[in-house]
């Protein structure tokens, strides 16, 4: 007797990654915009043979392009003889960032005039003699903006700044004298290009949003040219201190504090009424992105904003002429990022806490276990729990805190956490709370509050 059946056959589905690549780089609108970003192209009827495409065909795709740039880069436009983007250099910059910002996140490196390696070499050459650049260094898009700001300055499309570094060309100096050390000489060989004190202007456009001092040697001079902002500086570190100490943080070292001061002092002088494409940079923080900081770190640190408040608008008022709310928040911002919300490094010599989670659906406990992972990172160990089966194996000695929607269990050794189907602020406050109770009680060599009975 024959017998019908389903045969299953596992294959290996289609790459939605693999295709969005393709399509991109493959798109007659992108190739055009990055044939004109790359090189200067005279005739209608070559670009016509580089896209493959017809003359009407390229007509309409330049009347499309004009028509978005009329909506969202209200300066820009796209002509021909030659092909350019033709507008302010800054804009026309901006622009390129967040082209190549979207392309870089479905393709690879999207230059073919300059390698990610050439670029990292010139990142590590600049921030050896600028060290706050380092604070930028991590950001995603920070070689990217290099590597068009490099490009764009090869092509002499020059950013005329009215807002310059006071010590730019006091730096060159040092930027000459560690070129062979960085093996820049071979990048300018083969890029043909020579980077000087002008070229490290055009580079820092976009990345360097409060630059008045570009050195912290040259500011350190400054400041201690007068009594009262040597005493101002004093004060302000010696405060941050006692704030930092008291809410159980590491006190910053001296490296830390010198960019620290940087930032802030740069901050301070830095002419907010400028025109924002002057200021224009990628990598800071929006004012709704500062406010989220703050809430995170009024939910983790409670009080730490109030009482940091006045500390910033003290040093504020000794190095600006007004005080400025907008300046004080991107004040709050730079402090916070010496100050990592995690905290991992201030943890490391420390047991984690080890957290079990169990919820009535899998993905829910899955997704908890991540957001766990996300907001405390190598503070804590997690454990999901997929069955009640596995609950028989949980024990104290490896297990510190049981986060479940079922309050009914009862684990000797183990404190329970009821939660709902996701994390509440409330939850991960209390999350932390705990962390801070294992560390310190390690300190004071007590047991631990979880493991009492």
């Amino acid at each position: 007797m024959k017998y019908k059946y389903i045969k299953l056959v596992a294959s290996t589905p289609p790459q939605i990654n693999e295709f969005y690549p393709y399509f991109f780089s493959n798109s007659i609108y992108f190739i055009l915009i990055r044939t004109i970003f790359s090189q200067k192209i005279y005739y209608i009827s070559y670009m016509c043979e580089k896209l493959f495409v017809s003359r009407s065909t390229l007509y309409r795709i330049i009347d499309s392009i004009n028509q978005f740039f009329t909506s969202y880069y209200p300066s820009l436009s796209l002509t021909m003889n030659p092909f350019n983007i033709e507008g302010p250099e800054r804009e026309v910059r901006k622009f390129y960032y967040d082209f190549f910002e979207f392309g870089y996140q479905l393709t690879q490196w999207p230059f073919n005039e300059v390698s990610h390696q050439d670029i990292n070499k010139i990142s590590l050459y600049l921030r050896h003699s600028i060290p706050s650049l380092g604070l930028y260094s991590s950001h995603p898009m920070f070689p990217i903006i290099l590597a068009i700001n490099l490009i764009r300055y090869k092509h002499k499309n020059l950013v005329q700044d009215s807002y310059l570094p006071r010590d730019l060309s006091s730096l060159q100096e040092s930027l000459t004298a560690t070129k062979a050390q960085f093996t820049i000489f071979d990048i300018e060989y083969r890029l043909k290009v020579s980077i000087n004190s002008e070229a490290v202007r055009q580079l820092l456009v976009g990345l360097a949003p409060h630059t008045t001092y570009l050195s912290i040697q040259a500011l350190q001079e400054e400041i201690r040219s007068s009594n009262d902002h040597s005493q101002a500086v004093s004060n302000f570190f010696e405060e941050l201190d006692q704030l930092t100490t008291s809410q159980r943080l590491s006190p910053l070292d001296q490296d830390k504090k010198d960019l620290l001061l940087l930032l802030l002092y740069n901050c301070c002088q830095n002419n907010l009424d400028l025109n924002e494409n002057e200021n224009y940079s990628k990598m800071q923080l929006t004012a709704l992105e500062i406010d989220n900081l703050k809430e995170k770190w009024e939910l983790f640190l409670p009080g730490f904003n109030a009482r940091l408040q006045p500390i910033l608008e003290s040093f504020q008022s000794y190095f600006s002429k007004e005080l400025i709310a907008k300046r004080t928040a991107i004040m709050f911002s730079y402090v916070y990022s010496f100050y990592p919300l995690t905290i991992n490094h201030f943890y490391k010599d420390y047991k984690r806490l080890n957290i079990a989670v169990y919820t009535s659906r899998s993905y829910s406990t899955k997704e908890i276990c991540g957001k766990l992972h996300l907001f405390f990172g190598s503070l804590i160990e997690v454990t999901p729990i997929i069955d009640t089966y596995f609950m028989e194996d949980l024990d104290s000695s490896r297990i510190d805190i049981l986060l479940t929607t079922y309050p009914l269990f009862n684990l000797k050794g183990i404190t329970i956490h009821t939660i709902k189907d996701d994390l509440t602020t409330e939850d991960l406050g209390w999350i932390y709370q705990m962390i801070n109770q294992l560390k310190f009680s390690q300190d004071q060599e007590e047991e631990c509050p979880l493991h009492k009975k």
